[in-house]
């Protein structure tokens, strides 16, 4: 018995430290797994943010394809963005409209304010970099490779309606395309 105080003392030090590890233990699985839900999380956002900034593109690309093809559309694609959005379950921020400021110098009446006419100028769609599977947008020029018939059919998958397009030509359907069809799809219908 002479040594029982030092070996309960050795063996309450060891029990300790076995319970301090497990707890450290559990810490560390604890933290690993919020360290995966973190970098889940993570590559959530990753790829929610070039989702987004994907959409955007095709989005102003478009906008400005229905502002060169057909200028009295653009209300429309803006209620159709606003719709699409809304029923994503998303609140949509209202577009903010651009009311003509009316600036009254003494001397003038409103009645006198000149409208001034403003040319429409073609919109050349800018270089769309290869997508992630490697393949591009089609280019104005790969899509004026085609036939009539080809580009109404990749009018027809795209959902719109050549009856809908100001230019009707092969011309103004290249446009109203670009931006809108990959190439893998204009080797498709050739």
């Amino acid at each position: 018995m002479l040594f029982s105080t030092l070996t309960a003392q050795t063996a309450n030090a060891i029990a300790q430290t076995e319970q301090h590890i497990e707890d450290l233990q559990r810490q560390l699985k604890a933290a690993n797994q919020q360290l995966g839900s973190l970098r889940q999380q993570q590559q959530a956002e990753k790829t929610a943010e070039s989702a987004a900034e994907a959409a955007l593109d095709m989005v102003k690309k478009a906008a400005q394809m229905i502002k060169a093809v057909c200028p009295s559309q653009v209300e429309v694609f803006e209620a159709a963005l606003q719709e699409a959005i809304a029923s994503a379950g998303v609140e949509a921020p209202a577009l903010p409209t651009v009311e003509p400021e009316v600036v009254e110098e003494p001397g003038v009446e409103a009645e006198e304010v000149e409208t001034v006419e403003v040319e429409a100028v073609a919109v050349e769609p800018e270089a769309v970099e290869p997508t992630g599977n490697g393949h591009g947008m089609a280019s104005i020029e790969q899509l004026l490779e085609l036939k009539v018939a080809p580009l109404k059919k990749l009018l027809k998958q795209k959902g719109i309606d050549l009856k809908g397009l100001e230019d009707q030509s092969r011309n103004g359907i290249a446009i109203a395309l670009s931006g809108l069809v990959s190439k893998i799809e204009v080797d498709t219908v050739r």
